[in-house]
């Protein structure tokens, strides 16, 4: 019998598909009870073999979660939903993708190339589509994985095993970057192919301890070949491109079919996603961007900015930012972090304006966007988590986006009452 633990949204999809398979299961939730699934407490727990584990709920940092201590005493086996879709899908080939910038972008990028081709590829886990979401007669399954999915995990069995890089995030978590690092470098464990990006300093330590990895790093000349992108901009976006050649290379794609494959991918919403252009204005939408590491990559990528930043922030704060600072014409802060992020923008003499939420901040950056003439950015890049005024940073982005779309109807209003 499983145990499900966490209903989430892959907490959840695990409920629908054990029930469709017609899995024997039981749910528990710490704050959730009546879903219409049998409870936990309505069980013998030596009839537990099982336990699929919710990446948010605590394995072993600060402190076990009560339930997964227990677990542990009674020698269950701790699982992911992702593990359950390979049992389920065993003769299937898997691609997957871990490190702590980039994964999405590379999943989906991957994905496209792949389908592309004719490939029959899908695409979940971490990216935001649970594995159990996922048919199971597809061919081949792109998985992005975080940390927490595999250390929750046996190793996967993995045609091709993907690195993107390392930086530090997810502390309160594992405790240690050591700790973050081996919880990564879980996905090399049964991996036939290994690609690794060595363009920071943690990760050319991990490709050390693999020799027969293919490393994808900006000094290669195959960076070259790979033009301007319409919309991957930035270094981090050429390495993302990198990153994903190796992996469909090792997956077995011929080089041609990569390059034009790439070449007719349009990027992610919320990843620096160009929302829309108004006259010399162009609005990007950089939501996920919930780090001072991500901001970085946005700040280099676009001139003439006009920077929305602000939510919940986190320990390493903005002061990394500071080399791009020269960038911003001025800086919109709100939320939560807006007072400690003054004060840097202050010392460093950026011109800013601190508001409570993004709605004043996107009014106020567009009316003085406007009187410019000269062609400028209008970029939410928070560097911060979402959590002080929304559930993530998806709902973040999307209200960026309607925001935006207001603006357009006012816009057309009054042109047409011009005309």
């Amino acid at each position: 019998m499983y145990l499900i633990l966490g209903l989430a949204r892959s907490g959840l999809a695990a409920a629908v598909f054990l029930q469709q398979q017609g899995e024997a299961f039981v749910v528990f939730d710490d704050y959730k009870n009546d879903l219409g699934y049998p409870l936990l407490k309505e069980c013998d727990w030596s009839r537990i073999k099982t336990v699929v584990m919710s990446p948010g709920i605590a394995l072993s940092h600060p402190s076990p979660h009560p339930l997964v201590d227990k677990a542990f005493r009674q020698r269950c086996e701790i699982i992911t939903d992702c593990t359950l879709l390979q049992r389920f899908a065993p003769d299937k080939r898997y691609i997957g993708i871990t490190g702590t910038n980039g994964k999405s972008t590379i999943t989906a990028l991957i994905t496209h190339v792949l389908r592309a081709c004719g490939v029959d590829a899908v695409m979940g886990g971490n990216i935001g589509v649970p594995a159990l979401e996922l048919a199971l007669n597809h061919d081949v399954y792109v998985l992005e994985l975080s940390s927490f999915q595999l250390e929750r995990s046996p190793p996967f069995d993995l045609d091709v095993a993907v690195w993107t890089n390392l930086t530090e995030d997810h502390l309160a978590q594992h405790g240690t970057m050591e700790q973050y690092r081996a919880a990564k470098k879980r996905i090399f464990k049964k991996a036939v192919h290994k690609v690794i990006s060595t363009d920071d300093a943690y990760s050319l330590k991990v490709a050390d301890a693999f020799p027969d990895a293919l490393r994808a790093a900006l000094a290669d000349p195959v960076v070259h070949l790979l033009v301007d992108h319409l919309y991957l901009k930035g270094d981090h976006n050429k390495q993302n491109r990198l990153i994903a050649y190796y992996a469909l290379k090792a997956f077995g794609l011929d080089h041609d079919t990569i390059l034009q494959g790439i070449q007719t991918f349009k990027g992610l919403k919320h990843r620096q996603q160009c929302v829309a252009r108004f006259g010399a204005v162009t609005f990007i939408n950089d939501s996920k961007a919930t780090s001072a590491v991500a901001t970085e990559q946005a700040l280099k990528a676009f001139d003439a900015i006009h920077w929305l930043v602000g939510g919940q922030d986190k320990s390493d704060g903005i002061d990394s930012l500071i080399p791009y600072f020269r960038k911003v014409k001025k800086a919109y802060v709100f939320g939560a972090a807006r007072e400690r992020f003054s004060r840097v923008l202050a010392v460093h003499k950026v011109n800013f304006s601190a508001y409570e939420d993004m709605d004043e901040a996107l009014t106020s950056a567009y009316e003085e966007a406007t009187r410019e003439k000269d062609t400028t950015t209008i970029l939410l890049s928070p560097a911060c988590a979402s959590f002080d005024q929304y559930k993530d940073f998806e709902a973040r982005g999307d209200h960026f986006i309607q925001l935006i779309e207001q603006i357009k109807c006012k816009e057309s209003s009054l042109q047409m009452k011009v005309s």
